[in-house]
């Protein structure tokens, strides 16, 4: 299950955002969230195993393929795939991507 809560807010509440159907379902379950499902867009994407201490040199090398490959970059995400004690063990950056 993949949301996050963004910050923005609403007369209803908080925003949740989610990035699949069943985090969808789960958002609406929790009083005082609006939900927002993200359009399908092109992103680029990398997988990122290992503590959060690390992950700028993620990050850097995913921008520095962006910026290489022509296209411009948005606001990235994190869907955090596996968590493990009070951290993300596995986390998925997503940038979305325009040429």
């Amino acid at each position: 299950m993949v949301h996050y809560y963004d910050g923005r807010r609403t007369t209803e509440g908080p925003v949740c955002t989610s990035l699949t159907r069943s985090a969808s379902r789960a958002c609406r379950d929790i009083d005082g969230f609006t939900v927002t499902e993200l359009p399908v867009i092109d992103v680029a994407s990398v997988i990122h195993r290992g503590g959060m201490e690390n992950i700028r040199f993620v990050y850097e090398a995913l921008f520095r393929w962006i910026e290489n490959s022509g296209f411009m970059a948005g606001y990235s995400r994190e869907p955090y795939r596996e968590m493990g004690p009070g951290r993300p063990r596995i986390t998925e950056i997503q940038v979305p991507i325009l040429k």
